[in-house]
């Protein structure tokens, strides 16, 4: 049997996690384990476990740059400080799905996997109807360009 399979593994707590980020706006950390876990997995299998430790890292640097970048347009634009990134902009659950997804994408696969997670959470929030709501779901958008991923690996490995 292929490992392929193990693509259509990771969309059960992902569609898990878009579930409780729309409905509730908070992830339960055992579906971000889960995913952590399957990620590592997954590419651990498909490539080497040296290559996916690599993964892990150079995209964790790329997490630090990019909340490294937030942190200072807040404290220049908002004149708040910095210390408020992961109580008034970012939710924790927002981080770690960033975390867990690290292993999946080579560096510049998973800048674009953030450009679009946010982009496409962003113009949600810009569309929608119920205004006075000001949190976006980023993880469960995340998870929702996760599951078009995972699908569209599957089909086409």
């Amino acid at each position: 049997m292929t490992r392929e399979w193990l693509y259509l593994v990771l969309i059960i707590p992902a569609v898990m996690l878009a579930c409780d980020d729309f409905r509730f706006r908070r992830v339960h950390i055992l579906w971000l384990i889960v995913l952590g876990a399957l990620s590592v997995l997954t590419e651990g299998c498909f490539i080497s476990w040296h290559l996916t430790v690599m993964q892990i890292l150079f995209n964790s640097i790329s997490i630090g740059l990019l909340l490294g970048g937030v942190t200072l347009w807040i404290w220049i634009r908002h004149r708040q400080s910095p210390r408020n990134l992961f109580s008034q902009w970012l939710g924790a659950g927002d981080f770690f799905m960033m975390l867990t997804t690290t292993p999946l994408f080579t560096q510049k696969a998973y800048v674009y996997y953030l450009l679009v997670s946010c982009g496409s959470s962003l113009v949600w929030w810009s569309c929608r109807k119920n205004k006075h709501v000001k949190t976006i779901p980023l993880a469960g958008f995340m998870a929702l360009i996760l599951i078009i991923y995972s699908i569209g690996k599957f089909i086409f490995l």
